[in-house]
């Protein structure tokens, strides 16, 4: 959005249940166009166990590579949930810290409202 142009992921994704335990990760590679942005790889793994009938918890990891000319690859880690709300509605949260090559931290977040069909 913002650049004028179409941006795209070209993802291969992977998922193994064990039980009450999944584990799934996967990449790609985001092609990024526009002035001083770059193309990267980004991938990741998650691990999830559910907890009762309606709470899955979760931790993760990921990595991206530098998606603007003078940027920086970095590291996430992430805590998240999602719970299940009555009909086809769930409630996802996710957050952690993000490290970055060359120094510099931050943090991410998200809370959403998920529909399942």
């Amino acid at each position: 959005m913002g650049t004028g142009r179409v941006t795209a992921l070209l993802p291969v994704w992977a998922q193994k249940d064990f039980g009450n335990w999944s584990v799934f990760g996967g990449g790609g590679y985001a092609i990024n166009p526009g002035a001083g942005n770059r193309n990267y790889w980004t991938g990741g793994v998650a691990l999830t166990r559910k907890i009762g009938e309606r709470l899955l918890l979760g931790v993760e990891v990921d990595r991206q590579g530098a998606d603007t000319l003078s940027g920086r690859a970095s590291t996430s880690l992430g805590v998240g949930a999602i719970y299940d709300l009555p009909g086809p509605l769930r409630l996802l949260a996710s957050g952690g810290p993000v490290l970055n090559d060359g120094g510099g931290r931050g943090f991410h977040s998200f809370v959403a409202l998920g529909l399942d069909f």
